[in-house]
């Protein structure tokens, strides 16, 4: 029996935590294909993406010709804490921020997240 959106969020809480600010953005379903998104491109299950993992990120949303230097660019720029790579707290606040300005990018991120 396959869970539930909520059913599988409350099971991966116990190591990705959403914040109770991007609790109050996000409804479970939300929260669930976020997770799910986050694992799929997390290809070395490290916890974190590096520019690698975020590039392919970047090709899904449309950057199809992006250069290893605008992708670096475009990392640092969501790297809150300047540590070189994409936490999943900086992911969910992306993610939060391209729902909020651009709902067919996070749609296209949640697409790839399938494949």
């Amino acid at each position: 029996m396959e869970s539930t959106p909520v059913q599988a969020l409350h099971k991966a809480e116990t190591v990705h935590e959403f914040s109770m600010q991007q609790k109050q953005k996000l409804g479970p379903e939300d929260q669930a294909i976020i997770l799910r998104s986050f694992r799929n491109y997390d290809k070395n299950g490290d916890g974190v993406m590096d520019q690698s993992e975020f590039k392919n990120i970047m090709i899904d949303i449309g950057y199809r010709k992006i250069t290893d230097d605008k992708c670096a660019e475009m990392l640092a720029e969501q790297d809150q804490d300047k540590d070189g790579v994409l936490s999943w707290t900086e992911f969910v606040d992306m993610m939060v921020g391209m729902k909020a300005t651009d709902d067919g990018k996070f749609g296209t991120i949640v697409e790839g997240a399938g494949g």
